[in-house]
């Protein structure tokens, strides 16, 4: 985009105009809520911007034109900030951007201090505080649009007052936010008013009396592709607002403020412009019209949000009054409403990136477990091996646990292991043995390694004062057989990836860095080669992949982040706005999948990856008396589990495994996928894969400090119940307690293989 926007626009404009001979009589709506007064009565621009973080209310935002800066008010009244820096001339708002997933994690908003000469930036900050970005410096800047090109980047365009627009382009660089000038478009007219259609990539800008212009700043030079009619030759638009669409196209809706008049345009990339409605503003008892209609704004989703629901829950429209009875505030006219009221209705299509927020339950459910592992030591996490029938988990080291049932597992508890324990060596002088941490990361057979890891991989790090080690390993000959090291600096979690035709991956992070190798078997070993790091703001502290996407999740104290590892630069959008300690990923046989993200009070959220809260729920006893609590790290298996010699499985739907620790001792405990899933309401998918018999490429299993991924089908699914779980459930699956015809199959089996020992020299 960069260097699509440079060069100045040639003055060609193509002129298509919109049949607006006769104008019907415009409709007439009521506003349902008003703004407190800005303070002097000097009302300026207006932007929407809804609240990411739960914590404070959706805010309408005003501006002071002469004196005071611009402020922040709550839709049911009061102020929630106020910030004074003398004439603002420009405000605009959006929910995080794809481009500045980090730096616009609480919303970004952009205002234009024009006797200052500058154009600062804020951000939402999750404890309900606003926090300054950064600013850029410019000549009288008045009218600000930011835009949201998604690969294409971010921008914002600013109203100088002269035909020739500036462009700054947006980056971020560890959650900094980075300003570069572009090239200025050059228009016909100075604009009055500017707005932004982010998936048309598109701009608009009313330029002087019956004019406002379709730009595509993509174009070179970018170019007016057409004129949209304002409806008179001596009609000044004095504002521009864009409720954006599911289809790809959007409404433009302007002001022509010597009429108190509104219109509305359909707007969609290679068609004109055409024009669906006329309205005004009047009170609630249909008595005076809004007057000084001028500034505009439109939120296309739910707003106002409170806990008996929202105020607004298909949009809404937001007009400035600068001659109020009570002084020049802000009304705020439901979406429907108008959109009913016009002939035909206006579309109340809801855009599926306008609704982003996340709005738990008000109580979790609960989701008792089957059945509990105990031992006298801490965990650092779990993975289900993909294929094997088999839990791993690290006790210092790590530890393998069959899940087939025979008749010669021996019942008894976890065993921990003796004080050798599995421990791995941190390489101190010495060789003494000092605690590290441990996190693994399973995968399932894959055929472009078949031949050097036949059953499948298995990653693990160690974590020692002085750096640390990655291990890839393989099973082999019924014994576990290290194939590749890697030196890392301190690594927190790990993560395997099966791409299919793109390749095998091993993710690390280490403090705020993504680490990312792609790995393949040369000259009869296993080499690694190196992809460019993806930084953050923040500390990640989980991580679980997405095979069927090629994608991988990122977890740290400000969310839950998506990253394509294959884009150049490597790029990330924000998926969930939580402090997530544990990631685990459920793929879905559709191609999409739910991001299962442990948060705050040991609840574990359920979120479509494309972005929607589905559930919430807490792991209970087995008889619901009492919750299971210090929840650190988690993995769900999609495919059957406790596969019997006849081809059934004891867990025909999968399980999902959670680990919880205190200060001297973990446990291991495992929930039914089809008990959790019908505690949902609607019910979460039960979705397996098809059964392979060579077994199909695996995805990424664990792989977090404090989480797990997910399991993807194995050479063991031939003969489970696949799909919706359409078999009877096995005793003790579904009733919140294991039967007494389970519990003495499902003894456990502790094998602790110990890390080769290494000595610093």
């Amino acid at each position: 985009m960069r260097a699509i926007l440079r060069g100045a626009m040639r003055i060609g404009v193509l002129v298509l105009l919109v049949s607006t001979a006769a104008w019907a009589q415009p409709l007439v709506v009521s506003f349902t809520s008003e703004t407190l007064s800005i303070p002097g009565n000097q009302s300026g621009d207006t932007a929407i911007l809804r609240d990411p973080w739960g914590q404070w209310r959706d805010t309408v935002f005003g501006t002071d034109a002469v004196n005071n800066g611009f402020y922040g008010f709550f839709v049911d009244g009061g102020t929630n900030l106020a910030t004074g820096f003398g004439a603002v001339g420009g405000v605009d708002a959006r929910q995080r951007l794809l481009a500045l997933p980090e730096s616009s994690a609480g919303g970004l908003v952009v205002v234009s201090a024009t006797n200052a000469g500058q154009v600062l930036f804020f951000t939402t900050a999750s404890d309900a505080g606003f926090s300054a970005l950064g600013r850029i410096n410019t000549l009288s800047p008045r009218a600000v649009a930011l835009a949201d090109f998604g690969d294409a980047g971010a921008f914002v365009f600013v109203n100088t007052q002269s035909v020739m627009m500036p462009v700054w382009e947006l980056t971020e660089d560890g959650g900094e936010l980075a300003t570069t000038s572009l090239p200025s478009i050059q228009l016909p007219a100075p604009p009055t008013a500017v707005a932004t259609a982010s998936r048309q990539r598109r701009v608009y800008a009313s330029v002087g009396i019956g004019g406002v212009i379709e730009i595509d700043p993509s174009a070179q030079p970018p170019t007016v592709v057409q004129v949209v009619d304002a409806g008179g030759a001596n009609e000044l638009v004095g504002g521009l607002a864009i409720y954006p669409q599911r289809d790809g196209g959007s409404l433009l809706l302007t002001s022509v403020p010597a009429r108190d008049l509104f219109r509305v345009y359909r707007t969609q990339v290679g068609n004109p412009a055409v024009h669906l409605a006329d309205f005004t503003v009047t009170g609630p008892d249909g008595g005076r019209k809004v007057q000084g209609a001028e500034v505009i704004d439109v939120w296309p989703g739910a707003f106002g949000v409170t806990d008996a629901g929202p105020v607004y829950d298909a949009g809404v429209f937001v007009v400035g009054d600068r001659f109020g009875a009570t002084g020049a505030n802000y009304k705020l006219v439901s979406w429907a409403e108008l959109a009913r009221a016009a002939m035909p209705p206006l579309p109340i299509d809801l855009p599926d990136f306008a609704e982003l927020v996340i709005t738990p339950p008000p109580q979790p459910a609960r989701v008792p477990f089957l059945l509990a592992l105990p031992a006298p030591a801490p965990f650092v996490d779990v993975s289900f091996w993909p294929g094997q029938d088999s839990l791993v988990a690290t006790i210092d080291g790590f530890s393998l646990f069959p899940l087939a049932p025979t008749s010669s597992l021996d019942a008894g508890p976890l065993d921990a292991g003796s004080a050798d324990a599995g421990r791995p060596d941190a390489g101190v002088d010495g060789g003494s043995v000092v605690p590290v941490g441990v996190s693994v990361a399973a995968i399932g057979r894959i055929e472009a390694l078949r031949t050097l890891a036949p059953e499948g991989l298995l990653a693990v790090e160690a974590t020692a004062a002085d750096g640390g080690t990655i291990s890839l390993w393989t099973m082999a000959d019924g014994g576990l057989r290290s194939v590749l090291s890697l030196a890392s600096s301190s690594p927190r979690s790990v993560e395997l990836a099966d791409f299919t035709d793109g390749g095998v991956w091993l993710f690390s992070a280490s403090g705020r860095v993504l680490h990312g190798f792609r790995l393949d078997a040369a000259d009869g070993g296993l080499r690694a080669s190196a992809a460019p790091d993806v930084g953050f703001a923040d500390n990640i502290s989980s991580l679980t992949s997405w095979p069927a996407a090629r994608k991988v999740f990122v977890s740290t104290s400000r969310g839950v982040f998506e990253v394509d590892p294959f884009a150049m630069p490597a790029s990330s959008r924000f998926v969930l706005d939580a402090g997530v300690s544990a990631l685990g990923l459920y793929e879905q046989r559709d191609g999409g999948a739910l991001v299962l993200a442990l948060v705050a009070d040991d609840r574990v959220r359920v979120v479509r990856a494309s972005g929607g809260a589905l559930h919430e729920f807490q792991v209970t006893t087995p008889d619901g008396g009492a919750l299971l609590r210090g929840l650190g790290w988690l993995d769900v298996s999609r495919e059957p589990v406790g596969v019997l010699g006849d081809g059934g499985a004891r867990w025909p739907n999968g399980l999902l495994a959670v680990g919880a620790v205190n200060a001297d001792a973990g446990v291991i405990v495992l929930v039914d996928w089809a008990q959790l899933a019908r505690s949902a309401s609607p019910a979460l998918p039960i979705d397996l894969p098809a059964a392979s018999a060579g077994g199909s490429a695996g995805g990424a299993g664990g792989g977090t400090a404090q989480g797990g991924g997910f399991g993807a089908s194995g050479g063991r699914t031939a003969g489970g119940t696949a799909g919706g779980g359409e078999e009877p459930p096995p005793p003790g699956c579904c009733t919140g307690a294991p039967s007494t015809a389970v519990l003495p199959a499902m003894a456990f089996l502790l094998w602790l293989r110990r890390f080769a020992r290494r000595r610093t020299k």
